[in-house]
């Protein structure tokens, strides 16, 4: 049975929108590879900032690790010395855990982990190791009061691991992670409904792939979700619960036997599609962060859903938004600091303009364009039996439909918010929207087996 897609785009009209929305960070980080971790502290009100840079302001030098108060940088002591990368962050029973590819720390030796006291840098006792310029930390997340971390190594505290292990805040234990056979990376650790999920890039590993990028631990063993995420490149590179599911993002497509592209959620039974996903050439999704009850996905994408979304994508679980923002690269990582959205990348400009790897959104609930996207099944000509008029109209029209057998109306606002739904009963109904703000709807109509979306504007 074909598959067909409506993408319906409302706009709204901002031509001064445009890199106003983006501020810089005192000037931002002139000398750096990238920025590839951000952590918003409720502990000391810091915003920290890791990745691989050097940089030097207001007589102050910064190596792959910096400290923002809202006004100006702060060091950490000396940072990360000599070569190494900062890739993962997390409070833990009072110290900030810093973790990434490095063997020191201030004066300290680290091997890929520290964790500072606001006022010194202290090793942990034996840490993760591979012999290999290729190991490190990339993930770390408290589950159970205890710091789980996962990367590409292979021994902590003498113990054979595969790319994961936790910390007790005394004690290094590993976690029955099945044994990986060739190259692999763990980049994400959740927890869901009561399990701890991993993911990342290791199925190469795996005879006849049955984990595919992703498995589950319920306590005692690793199982797969849902039969995992496919492809022979594909990756796992971050996930997030979001309204009760949750959502794998990275980069993986629908051609190789996966449901999304990029992106895809996973309601504890089953994955499903999300709008969509991104695009298919340079869509990957490098992060995922949930705020005001939205979903923002980061990257490498220039759309989702169908519409313009340069490096950022807002969901509401209806439809994909993009900020008009343009971007001349890749945005890594994102937190909100100060109730405010902050991100991370190797950009050196936001719509023309010098931003330099790190900046804030000021644009408050500024979108610039949305989109519907519908799957069809079935009767491609569904929408030559819906006559929607007037439009544009003036804050009512009517809907004339053949047949209104279990037809239910939604209509949702240019922002996706649902503002009225019921079921048809007559072949022509009138709908009155004049209590609700001049501007872009969509009409959605759902029968069994067919839905359609129409735009109509309100003037």
């Amino acid at each position: 049975m074909n598959k067909f897609f409506i993408i319906l785009i409302g706009l709204i009209i901002s031509l001064s929108a445009k890199s106003q929305n983006w501020d810089s960070l005192q000037g931002g980080i002139p000398y750096v590879t990238g920025v590839r971790v951000m952590y918003a502290d409720t502990f000391d009100n810091y915003l920290y900032t890791g990745g691989n840079f050097y940089f030097q302001t207001n007589g102050k030098y910064f190596s792959q690790i910096a400290r923002w108060d809202g006004l100006q940088w702060d060091t950490m002591q000396t940072g990360i010395v000599g070569a190494g990368n900062v890739l993962a962050m997390e409070r833990y029973n009072g110290d900030l855990y810093v973790a990434g590819a490095f063997d020191t720390a201030g004066s300290v030796s680290a091997r890929n982990i520290a964790k500072w006291n606001g006022n010194n840098w202290d090793s942990l006792s034996i840490q993760p190791f591979k012999s290999s310029w290729t190991s490190g930390i990339n993930s770390m997340a408290v589950i159970n009061n205890e710091l789980y971390m996962g990367g590409t190594f292979d021994t902590v505290a003498g113990m054979p691991v595969t790319g994961l292990a936790k910390w007790n805040d005394s004690n290094w234990s590993g976690v029955n992670f099945p044994n990986l056979q060739s190259f692999y990376s763990i980049f994400s650790i959740v927890e869901y409904n009561g399990e701890i999920y991993a993911a990342g890039n290791f199925s190469n590993g795996i005879p006849n792939d049955t984990l595919g990028e992703i498995a589950r631990y319920d306590g005692v063993n690793w199982r797969s979700v849902g039969g995992g995420i496919h492809g022979s490149i594909s990756e796992v590179a971050s996930m997030a619960v979001y309204n009760g599911e949750l959502y794998v993002a990275g980069y993986f497509f629908k051609s190789n036997g996966n449901v999304g592209n990029h992106i895809q959620k996973w309601n504890g039974t089953t994955w499903s599609d999300v709008g969509g996903g991104t695009n298919l050439n340079n869509g990957q999704i490098t992060k995922l962060l949930v705020h005001n009850n939205k979903l923002y996905a980061m990257g490498v994408l220039d759309s989702a859903g169908g519409i313009p979304a340069s490096k950022i994508a807002i969901w509401d679980s209806n439809v994909w938004c993009g900020l008009g923002s343009s971007f001349d690269n890749t945005v890594w990582t994102s937190c909100i600091y100060k109730d405010t959205l902050h991100i991370g990348g190797g950009f050196l400009t936001i719509d023309g303009d010098s931003i330099n790897r790190i900046a804030k959104w000021t644009g408050g609930n500024f979108v610039d364009t949305c989109g519907a996207i519908v799957g069809i099944e079935g009767n491609v000509n569904l929408e030559r039996e819906i006559n929607i008029y007037p439009n544009p109209n003036r804050g009512s029209f009517s809907i004339d439909l053949d047949n209104t057998e279990n037809t239910i109306i939604k209509i949702y606002n240019i922002s996706g918010q649902l503002i009225l739904q019921k079921k048809l009963t007559q072949n022509i109904t009138k709908i009155d929207i004049s209590y609700y703000p001049k501007g872009i709807y969509f009409v959605k109509l759902e029968t069994d087996n067919k839905v359609v979306v129409k735009k109509i504007v309100y003037q």
